[in-house]
């Protein structure tokens, strides 16, 4: 169990380490006593702040029997916002959210006749600032930061996208510099990683160390979480699941590798040289067949990840949720055939939900499960 500490110094760590508690579920201040460690006083002291700072709230449990009812204490989710942008290869949303996961104000527009990332953040913080006004917000103390996602490649440690098959030209977009206007915290990540943050924060995997989330789009990504932390690797370019190799003497891929899993399992792929258009038509039209071939290359490139690196779940996102459960169960099944663990790997078909969301969860991660200073 994860271990709080009274040291002084520690005083903020402690502090959000009772915030992602009081997140998880109902406590008081005597069962976060009991969890963290620290002593009563300690507790009673560090809450005081955080309702001081407006963060958490008081409330009455449901409690019924003898005694005096105990107090439980609960996040305040809109005391603090998020500024978030998605954007990916056919249209940019933008939004606001709250620490609750709400989705306050949202927008999408086409790329369609855009013709640069100029012109794209230009367009996207005209909306921000429309939405900012529409909502009444204006006070930036009430903001934890900028979440932006984009379909691609990503330097996160600098917040830069790097030139894709689909961006405007060949070169790196700083956000930092996009963004600069709003004085506010930046936080970047490609589309798959920020699936995983989602997952953590808001998703299915709230209280899971260790897990995988693919998504399934116009190629294979996946975000990957070891120990609590999403993995970047030596330089973020990493948790590439459609590139790892099914067939070592197998098809060329446009990496240069052979026999990668998105050579035969993406969509193109999967679906060339049949009558069907997308995902949904193949499992409308029940083709056992196809639904099986899919659910054996994705087998096989999860099975290496899994006996790699010990996860417990795998969840799924994008077009092939559609009717997840098919193709989860066919895959749950084919995996236990080929990994180590005698413990049964569950395969979740994510929720539906807004990218809007998944994009301002890079922010609200931030807050609840890697200390940021409540004092800013």
């Amino acid at each position: 169990m994860e271990r709080a500490t009274n040291a002084v110094v520690m005083r903020k760590r402690n502090q959000n380490y009772l915030l992602r508690l009081i997140r998880s579920g109902e406590c008081s201040r005597a069962s976060l006593a009991e969890q963290t460690g620290l002593t009563k006083a300690s507790v009673s002291k560090l809450v005081s702040r955080l309702i001081e700072k407006d963060l958490i709230y008081e409330t009455e449990s449901d409690y019924v029997g003898v005694g005096r009812k105990p107090i439980l204490l609960k996040i305040k989710g809109d005391v603090k916002k998020v500024l978030a942008i998605s954007i990916d290869r056919q249209r940019c949303s933008v939004g606001i959210i709250n620490l609750s996961g709400a989705v306050l104000i949202e927008e999408t527009f086409s790329l369609k006749g855009i013709q640069s990332m100029d012109e794209l953040m230009d367009r996207a913080i005209s909306l921000l600032k429309q939405q900012m006004k529409a909502i009444s917000l204006s006070d930036y103390s009430q903001l934890l930061g900028i979440g932006v996602i984009v379909s691609g490649p990503v330097d996160s440690q600098n917040n830069r996208m790097i030139a894709t098959d689909w961006s405007f030209s060949k070169c790196e977009y700083d956000f930092n510099i996009y963004l600069q206007e709003f004085n506010l915290p930046v936080y970047v990540e490609n589309d798959s990683n920020a699936y995983a943050i989602y997952d953590q924060c808001f998703g299915s995997c709230r209280n899971i160390d260790n897990f995988i989330s693919v998504l399934w789009v116009h190629g294979i990504g996946a975000g990957v979480v070891v120990d609590g932390k999403l993995y970047h690797g030596l330089n973020g370019y990493c948790n590439e699941l459609g590139h790892i190799s099914i067939d070592y003497n197998g098809k060329q891929c446009l990496c240069g590798n052979r026999g990668c899993l998105v050579a035969y399992a993406g969509r193109e792929s999967i679906l060339a040289g049949t009558p069907y258009q997308g995902w949904a038509e193949v499992i409308d039209a029940g083709d056992e067949e196809l639904i099986d071939k899919e659910a054996e290359y994705l087998a096989t490139a999860l099975a290496s990840a899994l006996n790699l690196l010990g996860l417990e779940k795998v969840v799924l996102h994008g077009e092939i949720c559609y009717k997840g459960e098919i193709i989860a169960n066919k895959l749950s099944e084919k995996i236990a055939e080929r990994i180590l663990t005698k413990e049964k790997i569950d395969v979740l078909v994510g929720e539906e939900r807004s990218d809007i969301l998944v994009a301002g969860s890079l922010c609200v991660s931030d807050f609840f499960y890697r200390e940021i200073d409540i004092e800013r």
